[in-house]
């Protein structure tokens, strides 16, 4: 596996998780950069929902099967807009309840 491959591997992992960060500052009012710490955990989660569906299936069990399916552009393109929009959900959700949380204690 050339340094390309593995390059283009952590950015399919890592970049949706910084669009879901970016819907979490517009969900959440955050007028502040994106936070780190809030894109890793969605790419977490994303990453977490993906292998769990890619195991019920397509019967992905390790990181190789992934990697060996990643081979074929067709599953990357979809891997990556399906993590896209399943990371944007997820920070907008997350964001939503930042802003419900802080508006309740706010309120109390």
């Amino acid at each position: 596996m050339t340094f390309i491959e593995l390059f283009h591997l952590f950015l399919l992992l890592i970049i949706p998780g910084f669009l879901g960060a970016a819907a979490y500052n517009i969900a959440a009012y955050w007028k502040t950069g994106i936070p780190v710490s809030v894109a890793l955990v969605i790419d977490l989660l994303t990453y977490f929902t993906m292998i769990t569906a890619l195991f019920f299936i397509k019967d992905i069990l390790t990181l190789q099967d992934l990697m060996v399916y990643f081979d074929c552009l067709h599953f990357s393109i979809i891997y990556t807009i399906i993590a896209a929009l399943l990371s944007i959900a997820y920070g907008i959700g997350i964001g939503l309840l930042r802003r419900l949380f802080f508006w309740i204690r706010r309120d109390s």
